[in-house]
């Protein structure tokens, strides 16, 4: 059937204009079409979100309901040792299931958004390296396992993609800014070495 003219001019038939080029609908990944077709307050519920974490890749993915969101380059710790962070100072990022315990912003990196490092895991983890020797010491007292791990903004954006954070997840700031205003205190974050 022909389009015909309506009170606001000539209706669309499949994305045409009646004598135009195809108007290109923008195309939505499998999680933002999650989110745009939920209709209550779901998307609030922060196990709804889920961030993954590929330190060997540089990259942190956005999941809504289980399906692909967004997906960002990240940075990560500068140690030129693998595995997981066992202690203060190591500038290694930690490895493992983690939540986004608090937000705030940050004078040096505008958008903080911390992780529950250390957790129970790697509590025991550090326990073990130390009772083996492996924990560096200042005099007669062994590194703590640290904190204050988070994903962050970075005052230098230049790094993206290269491993130059201390033991952080850091992020281009409008990277940041947007994952600071989707995602929810309780959000489950995977760091995963590959």
């Amino acid at each position: 059937a022909p389009s015909s003219a309506g009170p606001s001019g000539p209706s669309t038939r499949d994305g045409v204009l009646p004598g135009g080029p195809a108007i290109k609908k923008p195309t939505l990944t499998p999680g933002q079409e999650a989110l745009s077709r939920t209709t209550d307050s779901s998307y609030l519920n922060p196990i709804n979100w889920a961030v993954m974490i590929y330190k060997s890749r540089h990259k942190l993915i956005v999941y809504y309901k289980g399906h692909f969101y967004k997906s960002y380059r990240a940075v990560f710790g500068r140690s030129l040792r693998s595995g997981p962070k066992l202690w203060t100072g190591d500038d290694r990022t930690p490895e493992g299931v983690y939540t986004i315990d608090e937000k705030h912003r940050s004078k040096r990196f505008t958008w903080f958004l911390g992780l529950n490092y250390p957790n129970f895991v790697d509590r025991i983890r550090y326990e073990r390296a130390r009772d083996e020797g492996l924990v560096p010491a200042i005099g007669r007292h062994r590194l703590g396992e640290g904190g204050n791990i988070g994903i962050h903004g970075t005052d230098e954006p230049w790094s993206i993609g290269h491993s130059e954070s201390h033991g952080c997840i850091r992020m281009q700031v409008p990277s940041a800014e947007w994952l600071y205003n989707r995602v929810l205190v309780g959000t489950p974050v995977f760091i995963i070495p590959f």
